[in-house]
């Protein structure tokens, strides 16, 4: 049992080191886990704080095991952004963050609605973990 478990320890690592550059999800839990670019304990509590939000906001909001991406509709992601900072922000500074998370934004497709029940009433979105990141690195 031990051998097993240090065996997937090691993959896990490796992933996190392997896909940090392609994956912002691998990216985060890699630093999280302290592997590089470390994140404090307030980075992960709003990381956490944004999907909770998410599971609050937006009807149907789920994340699935098997899902490589996660995408949140782009004016919940602005208005957790506002409500969060506003009053920490210029507002320059916050009218600049929302110009980029809007940069960030995907045209949300037929394909994306039906694997993602909670975008079906939605636009436009941003990748989950991408905008996480961006939070995270704008608010340090």
């Amino acid at each position: 049992m031990q051998t097993m478990a240090n065996k997937k320890f090691s993959q896990i690592i490796g992933s996190c080191l392997k896909f940090k550059d392609k994956n912002p999800r691998f990216r985060l839990f890699g630093r999280f886990l302290q592997l590089y670019e470390p994140l404090q304990d307030q980075d992960l509590k709003l990381y956490i704080d944004i999907v909770n939000n998410m599971f609050k906001t937006v009807l149907n909001f789920q994340i699935q095991e098997t899902d490589e991406m996660v995408y949140i509709p782009t004016p919940r992601a602005i208005d957790f952004f506002r409500l969060t900072f506003s009053s920490r922000l210029t507002n320059a500074s916050l009218n600049h963050c929302l110009k980029i998370i809007r940069r960030k934004q995907l045209q949300i497709t037929k394909q994306m609605q039906d694997k993602f029940l909670h975008l079906h009433t939605y636009q436009e979105a941003v990748q989950l973990d991408d905008f996480a990141e961006f939070v995270i690195h704008a608010t340090n």
